[in-house]
């Protein structure tokens, strides 16, 4: 199991997973959230977590999101959401 691409992530979810997140959060904040889990098989491709970081990163600008900082940890990529 690692076939997930980004194509597969899906958008209706990552806006309203992102709705419920604090104003900063970590990557797998989000893909862990029940909604994201749910529209995702229950995360359980090993390629999950980072497609949904790839997503992020690629579609922030249209999220309103930032990287808050250029740290990265277990949880994955650290962000804030614009005001």
């Amino acid at each position: 199991m690692g076939s997930m691409k980004i194509s597969d992530v899906d958008s209706l979810a990552v806006k309203d997973a992102l709705y419920k997140m604090e104003n900063t959060f970590y990557t797998k904040d989000l893909s862990c959230h029940a909604i994201m889990l749910d529209a995702h098989g229950g995360g359980k491709d090993t390629n999950y977590h980072a497609m949904v970081g790839k997503y992020l990163s690629e579609h922030h600008i249209r999220l309103g999101i930032d990287k808050s900082s250029s740290h990265h940890s277990y949880y994955g990529q650290s962000w804030r959401k614009r005001s």
